[in-house]
């Protein structure tokens, strides 16, 4: 994915409360990561995405740094800009859109320690 780095995404699982981590592309933006709730283009949101929704509260890793953060879905106007971001830097996402009929999700992760 050219352009996107890779980040891993920690959750705590709606159903059981277990730690879930999941590994993600991302850019940044402003201060915060971004990352897509693409599942590859499948109808079906990842379990990830539902286990932020039901608690934002996440942890990033990237590298050897760990950075508790909280997730918030961008708005239709962010999303647009952001979405023609990630298209510049990997073509493939549009595919992904094409396949499924939901809005794929851009999610911006803002770390806890930024003010």
């Amino acid at each position: 994915m050219a352009g996107l780095k890779l980040l891993r995404l920690t959750t705590t699982g709606r159903k059981t409360g277990k730690e879930r981590t999941t590994p993600l592309y991302y850019f940044e933006h402003k201060g915060k990561y971004v990352i897509i709730a693409s599942a590859g283009g499948a109808d079906q949101r990842p379990s990830w995405f539902l286990n932020l929704l039901n608690n934002p509260h996440v942890t990033v890793r990237i590298g050897n740094k760990e950075i508790p953060a909280v997730a918030k879905i961008a708005s239709p106007v962010l999303r647009r800009k952001l979405w023609d971001t990630l298209i510049g830097m990997s073509p493939m996402y549009d595919r992904f859109q094409s396949k499924t009929k939901r809005k794929i999700p851009i999610i911006l992760l803002q770390p806890l320690n930024q003010t």
